[in-house]
């Protein structure tokens, strides 16, 4: 299984966010994020994550991206509006029509490990054909380098991350802004959940390493600087 993934390019060519929920009708959802329904809710997340990436974005988002899915229809729609040239997109516990594409996928590349139930992790798509626009399937978790950055990456929050005392950023999403830990004003260290409810849009490693430069490094246990 991959657990590792090295991306070096412009920082404000790379956005981080997690949870889009896009096609979510559940009024829990939508409402709480100040829409009054699901059709305005999605429209405006196109439009937020538009006005961020351009077709040059290298785009992480770390789960639960699509919803209600289960042809893989409304993933095939949103990957054609978004802007992006690469989109990570990271398992999350919600995984509908991504699921759908990365099925087909795995049978078409790895046809082999689709009839033993196996995975393949980076597994890559273009959209319509197109090389410079493409999506690369990856697990719920993995560590990174970004521009030399060390980071774990995970849908599920993780409060002791690897290098969590080293200055590594640990990145996650599934919370919706409700778990102290990660929240962008109440959590401590450099861990951060980028769901929609954080920024209300994706953010760029710019923007996210102001953000981390400003809070030191905290650990829960014994794996501080002082520690090897």
């Amino acid at each position: 299984m991959l657990q590792t993934l090295n991306i070096k390019a412009p920082p404000n060519e790379i956005v981080f966010v997690s949870d889009l929920h896009w096609g979510h009708d559940r009024e829990f959802l939508w409402g709480k994020r100040g829409f009054k329904s699901v059709q305005e809710h999605d429209e405006a997340m196109v439009h937020r994550w538009n006005e961020v990436c351009t077709e040059r974005t290298i785009a992480i988002h770390l789960g639960d991206i699509c919803f209600m899915d289960g042809d893989g229809k409304r993933f095939e729609i949103l990957i054609r509006r978004l802007n992006f040239g690469v989109l990570y997109s990271l398992l999350g516990n919600h995984n509908s029509g991504l699921k759908v594409a990365y099925t087909q996928a795995l049978k078409t590349q790895y046809p082999d490990a689709a009839l033993r139930g196996a995975e393949v992790y980076p597994l890559e798509i273009t959209v319509d054909g197109n090389p410079a626009k493409k999506v690369v399937f990856l697990p719920e978790y993995l560590e990174a380098h970004i521009n030399g950055q060390r980071c774990t990456l995970c849908h599920y929050p993780i409060a002791s991350h690897h290098k969590v005392g080293h200055g590594s950023y640990g990145i996650f999403g599934h919370s919706h802004g409700s778990l102290p830990m990660t929240n962008k004003d109440t959590g401590v260290g450099k861990r951060i959940d980028l769901g929609i409810e954080s920024f209300g849009r994706p953010i760029t490693f710019t923007e996210l390493k102001r953000f981390m430069d400003a809070r030191p490094a905290h650990s829960y246990d014994h794996h501080g600087a002082e520690t090897n």
